[in-house]
């Protein structure tokens, strides 16, 4: 018994998806947060700030964080969490992501919910499905025409949340 638990430990911590992936309630519970607190949770869970604007009078303050660096460069992750605010109350969050797994939990967990369907367009390896959800606006989308640092062609995925 205390080896099972000890190998299951040690699973639990091994494994590199383990802390960046994100349930659709906690994308949601996110977007309850102010900057400050968001900040400090995904740190927690070990993920790298990669860009932080603060919000003038005409646009929303941006924070970018990312996980599980695909390369040296800044601009390959294999998830993606930003975070849109204005006077501290968040506008829009997108988490991102290269993992189709991710992706599709996400799915289920949105289908789980029952949301009004508001749109669905297909066109040119883009899916996206916008759903209507109390007062947010989730929006799920698949995009095949993305590539990697070695320019090969990837399909990355993403939901958007959109408060109203």
């Amino acid at each position: 018994m205390r080896f099972i638990f000890v190998v299951g430990l040690f699973l639990t911590f091994s494994i590199p998806g383990f802390g960046q992936v994100f349930g659709f309630e906690q994308l949601i519970s996110l977007t309850k947060r102010d900057s400050a607190q968001v900040s400090s949770y995904v740190a927690e869970k070990k993920w790298v700030l990669n860009e932080a604007k603060t919000p003038t009078e005409n646009t929303a303050g941006r924070i970018t964080w990312k996980h599980s660096a695909l390369s040296k460069s800044d601009q390959f992750a294999q998830y993606w969490l930003v975070y849109f605010y204005k006077e501290n109350k968040c506008r829009r969050l997108s988490y991102a992501t290269l993992d189709a797994k991710t992706f599709e939990a996400l799915k289920r967990q949105v289908a789980s919910k029952n949301m009004r369907k508001i749109s669905s367009k297909n066109s040119k390896g883009l899916s996206q499905t916008q759903y209507q959800w109390g007062t947010y606006t989730v929006t799920l989308e698949q995009n095949s025409n993305s590539v990697d640092q070695e320019n090969k062609p990837i399909k990355s995925f993403e939901i958007t949340i959109d408060t109203i």
